[in-house]
């Protein structure tokens, strides 16, 4: 398993039943939440990983940074989604080498939007967090 998807997965734990969104915590879904079970929901997305520098020829080591991407849905109101991302922000921002498998991680933005589709108003907040860590090649 490569370090990115680790790092995806250690999130999921970590989250999972531990905001008021409970069980509904996603890896990557290309089709999005289903708005009638899945909502509040939760998806994190490690789809972003690129190179600072080669740390070392044999075995090959490389210094990434990953773009972790963790998207909050909700139906109601900002205040909505506005706690479970501050749910979210207290459980991942102490912990900064996610349980060993970084060497740190760092907030860059939080960005809240809503959307009227028919009757409901619906609130997504979109996490970003770059996460440093070494990947070792043999």
């Amino acid at each position: 398993m490569h370090q990115r998807t680790a790092i995806r997965d250690y999130v999921v734990a970590l989250l999972m039943g531990n905001t008021s969104v409970g069980s509904n915590v996603f890896p990557t879904l290309v089709d999005g939440l289903d708005e009638d079970t899945q909502i509040p929901g939760i998806i994190v997305k490690a789809s972003e990983d690129t190179k600072k520098q080669k740390l070392g020829d044999e075995p090959v080591q490389y210094q990434r940074t990953l773009l972790l991407k963790i998207e909050v849905s909700t139906a109601g109101d900002e205040a909505a989604v506005n706690v479970i991302c501050d749910e979210v922000e207290n459980i991942l921002l102490p912990d900064i080498r996610l349980g060993g498998l970084a060497t740190s991680s760092e907030l860059v933005k939080t960005v809240l939007e809503g959307d009227g589709k028919g009757n409901k108003v619906y609130w997504d907040g979109m996490i970003l967090i770059d996460v440093d860590y070494v990947s070792t090649h043999e």
